[in-house]
């Protein structure tokens, strides 16, 4: 069923008249940074499809990967997204220690730490 479900929203992503709320950029941006926004919400709709799939580990990777890019190009909107992407994920890895360490987020006190000073940026 993950599987699927991923498989289906990158053809989604492939699509690109099904999402064009990606593409919403201001017109005097240049073809290049256009393209470069895109590749970071892509990055951010396919960790929220990560996350809605239950595979946390990979969803976090993807928000914390999309959360640089869209600060780098100054995309302030998806950034908060991708935090509260990031947030989520973090909560629901929480609830297995084994995840937990392998992120290196230590016990539960740390985790909650983390998870405000990401709420915080």
């Amino acid at each position: 069923v993950v599987s699927q479900l991923l498989f289906q929203s990158q053809q989604t992503v492939n699509n690109k008249d099904q999402i064009k709320h990606l593409d919403a950029t201001p017109a005097d941006l240049s073809k290049n940074k256009k393209q470069e926004l895109r590749k970071a919400r892509v990055q951010k709709f396919v960790a929220d499809h990560c996350l809605m799939a239950a595979d946390y580990s990979s969803a976090l990777k993807l928000y914390q990967e999309a959360c640089v890019m869209c600060r780098t190009l100054n995309d302030p909107k998806w950034e908060a997204g991708c935090l509260e992407g990031e947030c989520a994920a973090l909560l629901y890895l929480a609830d297995s220690p084994a995840a937990s360490a392998s992120f290196g987020l230590g016990d539960t006190e740390e985790l909650h730490e983390t998870i405000l000073q990401k709420c915080n940026q």
